[in-house]
């Protein structure tokens, strides 16, 4: 009683200690910044003190740094087509000077620049522009990403780090109590009793190795997962931007535009999510490990390994012999030798039954270890929406996640103020503002810029019966 007591009371310190931290980290200073936006700071952010720094609202500095953003983008629109229409004079004697504007278009149409993935994001997030400025994701690209992600980033830390505190005291506290148990068994008579216990009971070795083992491949998995949250965040942003991802026209719309306020569950999503997938991983890894170990385990394992060596060199050589059959026998869909082809696939169906225990254990071991990780996600989706029982979708909780991105385009995309200013100025001055060329102009802005507006724009006559979306 007096050992669950003692551990009641430090479970109940630990999570009050956890949420004392994260209420530290959650209280933004955009709060103490809203406060002072009514003071005339200049957004001139590199001649800023460091107390008017502070005070400035977060909200108001990624703001000025999408328009930024917008601008650039729109600069950069008109001095692509700047070259297009004009040969430069270092230019002349290029062959394709003679050429016209949408000649020299259709040359330069399959240039793309790279962007998204891992090294990218995070090298946007921090190198220094030109200006000295870092977080070029938002400066240069307008990519807002949301106070939930970074809170829900800054929570997995602290996940991290009491996880590997709590491993550390725990396994020592562990070791050393079946190491106590193991002297006090050494010291009472010898009987069978005594035997079987000392050989039960697993030495403080190996309750160390497996522990520490095991745990330290678990941080690893937590730490790659910490990291890919911002790539896979980005990547979805410019996918959605580009028309890659659906938007109006998605099948889920419809339940996205409805239930958008779930997104309050993101933050914590992603931290118990995070605990879930290092907790699997300790327990796969780091029992697979203490089995290899423990005494009474020991020797059905190595069994176990020669077995699957085995089965491993099996189906390699079958993989090898496939394939070089195929090579003289098919050609895509079509059988060049078709009684060769229907001799060695009798064989080969024949040999797969014998093996195909093989296949299930691979899936099998695959599924555990893709799930395992996949929990601790909730920026993609695991399962897709077809995998489904009776319209019962499994795996709902990466759709919260979405939710909150298209509800921060919606609001922080960086062409969409400008955009909206031009169609609110022409409903308010009608003739009077933007002539025959600036509309032109206007609809080269949405083709260049916003090409995801027009390819799932919804008009009066589309087939989309949804009212929710005219």
């Amino acid at each position: 009683e007096h050992l669950q007591s003692d551990t009641l009371d430090f479970t109940i310190k630990t999570y009050v200690g956890f949420g004392l931290i994260m209420l530290i980290f959650i209280i933004p200073k955009n709060v103490i910044g809203s406060i002072m936006t009514n003071f005339n700071f200049n957004l001139d952010l590199a001649e800023l003190s460091l107390c008017k720094w502070f005070a400035l609202s977060g909200d108001l500095k990624s703001s000025a740094a999408v328009k930024h953003s917008a601008t650039q983008r729109i600069n950069q629109m008109i001095q692509n087509a700047h070259r297009l229409h004009v040969v430069h004079k270092n230019e002349e004697s290029n062959s394709n000077n003679n050429l016209s504007p949408m000649e020299r278009y259709l040359i330069k149409e399959e240039e793309y620049d790279e962007c998204g993935g891992l090294i990218w994001s995070w090298s946007q997030i921090l190198t220094r522009d030109k200006h000295g400025y870092y977080n070029q994701l938002l400066r240069e690209h307008g990519i807002w990403l949301h106070s939930r992600f970074a809170v829900g980033q800054e929570g997995q830390v602290i996940i991290l780090i009491f996880y590997t505190i709590l491993l550390v005291i725990g396994t020592e506290n562990l070791a050393k109590e079946s190491n106590a148990d193991r002297e006090e068994l050494l010291l009472q008579p010898p009987n069978f009793s005594r035997e079987l216990l000392l050989r039960v009971l697993p030495t403080e070795q190996v309750i160390r190795s497996s522990f520490y083992i095991g745990g330290g491949l678990a941080m690893f998995m937590g730490i790659i997962l910490i990291a890919l949250y911002l790539p896979s965040t980005v990547t979805t942003i410019l996918k959605l931007r580009c028309g890659m991802i659906p938007s109006l026209h998605d099948v889920h719309a419809a339940k996205y535009r409805k239930s958008a306020d779930t997104i309050y569950c993101n933050v914590s999503n992603m931290v118990y999510g995070l605990l879930g997938t290092m907790s699997l991983f300790l327990v796969f890894f780091g029992g697979l490990i203490f089995l290899f170990l423990w005494e009474i385990s020991k020797d059905f394992m190595l069994s176990l390994v020669a077995w699957a060596l085995g089965l491993t060199i099996t189906m390699t050589i079958k993989t090898v012999l496939v394939k070089l059959c195929r090579m003289g026998t098919y050609k895509a869909y079509y059988r060049k030798r078709p009684r060769a082809a229907n001799l060695i696939s009798l064989a080969m169906e024949s040999w797969t039954l014998g093996v195909g225990g093989s296949t299930l254990i691979s899936r099998l071991t695959q599924f555990l270890f893709a799930s395992a990780f996949w929990i601790g996600r909730i920026d993609v989706k695991y399962l897709d929406d077809d995998v489904n029982l009776f319209g019962y979708r499994f795996d709902t909780v990466p759709t919260h996640y979405r939710k909150e991105i298209l509800s921060h385009e919606a609001h922080r995309h960086p062409l969409i103020d400008r955009l909206g200013t031009m169609y609110l100025m022409r409903l308010r001055y009608r003739n009077k503002f933007c002539s025959n060329a600036g509309c032109a102009w206007r609809r080269l802005f949405v083709q260049a810029l916003m090409p995801w507006l027009v390819k799932y724009r919804v008009s009066n006559d589309t087939s989309n019966n949804d009212d929710s979306l005219k």
